[in-house]
């Protein structure tokens, strides 16, 4: 019940009861999601410059492998998984 009931600010904060994303919600999603994917990006291709017009320099390019990069994006979706998986059955238990 406690986990509940902070939980449910949060949830109201960002969506309304009918699905829909406020504007707070979907700037910072696109912020995140636009700057991590040119960041993901930037590790495994060379024609990538992500500081550019500041810096030509390719920084990041292959810092780790490929492979590597694979992998961390995989856990990363399986614990995105499992958090949305907690959430979805917490969220069920308040209907």
């Amino acid at each position: 019940m406690l986990l509940q009931n902070r939980l449910r600010p949060t949830r109201q904060c960002f969506v309304d009861g009918f699905g829909h994303i406020n504007n707070i919600a979907a700037l910072s999603g696109a912020f995140i999601g636009s700057y991590s994917h040119v960041a993901l990006d930037s590790i495994m291709h060379i024609d990538v410059q992500p500081f550019v017009p500041f810096s030509t320099e390719i920084i990041i390019f292959n810092s780790i492998t490929v492979m590597e990069l694979h992998v961390y994006c995989t856990i990363a979706g399986v614990v995105g998984a499992i958090g949305m998986g907690f959430w979805w059955m917490v969220w069920q238990e308040r209907r």
